[in-house]
């Protein structure tokens, strides 16, 4: 074998060894690059060390095949000493992209892709390449509004690999802002490059033309490149989301493409009238969590649960699982007038259990902007006014009325609850 196929060699062994022993780093800031830094150098040395003698020791061995001496040759022998040195050839690493330039996101110069979503939220929402500042941009005005951009800083960053190349992009939360309520946001792909600059891989959540999904920031995940996020329907300005669906997306290439869950919404439901509560997905809004965001349980076979957000206007981050049952469910009123009432248990991380009787609400604007079910304004909840159980609910003596039956320190009794009494749009509790 000759002094270069042992240098080849060599150099071979040690990149493969690199590469194994590098490939499930990932950076978690300075000090896991400057650590990587100096495993590189370590690694580096100790290659050059061993190919110096290696290179050294080549000479030593022709000499003494061709003398026949496999002791080597004997002391003095002049030129079987001198040193050899070799500049070693450069092999790629795939942790060279640790040694780029992070990029400074907040005063980043971001491509904003097209959005979707129809002209209603692109004559706000424009395409193009801006400069942030603090995380911000304001790029124009349309009908008399201003239109900004805004990096949502209340959640971390998302890094992950999502291209299969070496290094991890960033999922960034984007929002953008025309008058009064609009705030559609985007969940954004970037590659960071070496110069410190980003490269926008394009919007994750890929819908149908023509729309655009809210989904829930603190959902978003990615395992093996796929990132799975829960989507709560069509955007809107203001009502509420009753559903959610998890969905996998993947970067193909060139945009992200849809890999798993459903997709399409359910009709929402547009009357009480033979609605099975216990099938439905639903919002739930009172569940006894102060500080924490609505709920949005998909029930089966009247159960379901909910990672809610516990302490949403001060630590979104914060989440909990919140499990509910749907004990009893009874529809008052003539048939297109009707309203309901539901008795559910909820359950709380630490196995405490409230029961409460919520008022069941079921409604469209318009096609596009279905509000879907929601369960409200409870009118009769353990550990208030008295009540230590709900035993029931059933349909009441009258027409738009039901009755509960309670238990509370005097015992047991069944109260009256009557829809839309003295033309108000609410439940009043008829006195015994």
């Amino acid at each position: 074998m000759s002094d270069f196929e042992q240098e080849t060699k060599l150099h071979g062994a040690f990149a493969a060894f690199r590469a194994e022993s590098m490939h499930d780093v990932s950076p978690a800031g300075t000090d896991a690059v400057r650590s990587t830094v100096r495993h590189q150098r370590k690694v580096r040395n100790i290659a050059l060390g061993v190919l110096a003698l290696t290179v050294m020791a080549v000479p030593v061995a022709a000499y003494a095949t061709l003398q026949g001496d496999p002791h080597g040759p004997p002391p003095g022998v002049p030129g079987t000493t001198a040193p050899v040195t070799a500049e070693p050839t450069p092999v790629p690493s795939p942790s060279a992209s640790l040694d780029q330039k992070a990029p400074d996101l907040p005063n980043a110069r971001i491509a904003v892709p097209g959005w979707p979503g129809g002209e209603n939220i692109t004559k706000f929402c424009a395409a193009g390449t801006y400069t942030f500042a603090n995380g911000k941009v304001v790029f124009g005005q349309h009908e008399g509004y201003e239109s900004t951009y805004s990096q949502d800083t209340e959640y971390p960053l998302v890094r992950a690999d999502l291209d299969g190349q070496p290094g991890d992009e960033i999922l960034m939360h984007l929002t953008c802002s025309g008058p009064g309520s609009f705030h559609p946001q985007q969940l954004l792909a970037l590659k960071p490059l070496p110069d410190g600059t980003v490269r926008t891989l394009g919007w994750v959540i890929a819908p149908k033309p023509g729309e655009i999904y809210a989904y829930r920031e603190v959902s978003v995940k990615v395992a093996d490149r796929v990132v799975s996020v829960e989507v709560m329907g069509a955007y809107r300005t203001n009502g509420w989301y009753t559903r959610k669906q998890t969905r996998s997306y993947r970067y193909e290439g060139t945009a992200f493409k849809q890999v798993a869950g459903p997709t399409s919404f359910p009709v929402v439901p547009s009357t009480l009238r033979g609605l099975d509560l216990r099938q439905q997905p639903v919002q739930v809004t009172d569940f006894g969590c102060t500080g924490c965001r609505l709920a949005i349980v998909n029930f089966v076979d009247g159960r379901g649960s909910d990672t809610v957000q516990t302490a949403f206007m001060t630590d979104p981050t914060r989440v909990a699982v919140y499990e509910f049952t749907i004990e009893g469910f009874v529809i008052a009123g003539p048939q297109g007038g009707e309203h309901a009432l539901a008795l559910v248990t909820s359950r709380a991380p630490d196995g405490a259990t409230q029961k409460r009787v919520y008022d069941v609400r079921v409604g469209t604007t318009g096609p596009g902007d279905e509000f879907g079910v929601i369960l409200e304004n409870p009118v009769a909840a353990t550990g208030k006014g008295g009540v230590t159980d709900i035993v029931g609910i059933k349909a009441g003596p009258r027409e738009s009325t039901v009755e509960v039956t309670v238990r509370t320190a005097a015992g047991q009794e069944a109260r009256i609850y009557q829809w839309g009494v003295t033309g108000s749009q609410s439940w009043s509790h008829e006195p015994s």
